[in-house]
């Protein structure tokens, strides 16, 4: 793609890391970068994000009216998830709830009465990935604790 004598980076705000490797020709606010091999040289580097997980349910724990269960499908090279909830709408600003999640599926502990949204992104050790699409509404109510 950028042929066996260049190497093209691509980044937004990573020009003073690169800069510690290039030195100060790299303008403070670049956001792309060419840089040259050495002679003979055959390197090539990619960066790529993991993908959202495909489906994702939020579903009310029958006998625990407080409390929803979170699954989500596999993606492939995650090494743990993240689960973030919101009370404003599916769009709104997303809070943490756990991190470091293995396998594809997680209790919530006691909610508060609410409107609630979840979604789910996957890690592996050097990215983060997409979040997945919020999942549907869940209300829990006061009176007594419920869950819709």
């Amino acid at each position: 793609m950028f042929g066996r004598s260049a190497l093209r980076l691509v980044g937004i705000g990573a020009a003073a890391a690169l800069a510690c490797v290039l030195g100060p020709e790299v303008p403070a606010d670049a956001t792309s970068w060419t840089i040259g091999l050495a002679a003979g040289s055959a390197g090539q580097a990619q960066a790529a994000t993991l993908p959202a997980p495909a489906t994702m349910t939020a579903s009310c724990i029958a006998g625990n009216q407080n409390k929803v269960n979170i699954t989500w499908t596999v993606v492939a090279h995650a090494t743990s998830y993240t689960i973030s909830d919101s009370t404003t709408s599916a769009g709104g600003a997303y809070s943490t709830l756990a991190s470091g999640v293995g396998g594809t599926s997680w209790n919530s502990p006691g909610l508060a009465a609410n409107n609630y949204w979840f979604e789910v992104t996957a890690q592996d050790n050097n990215w983060v990935g997409i979040a997945s699409a919020a999942s549907v509404q869940r209300v829990i109510g006061t009176t007594p604790n419920t869950c819709a």
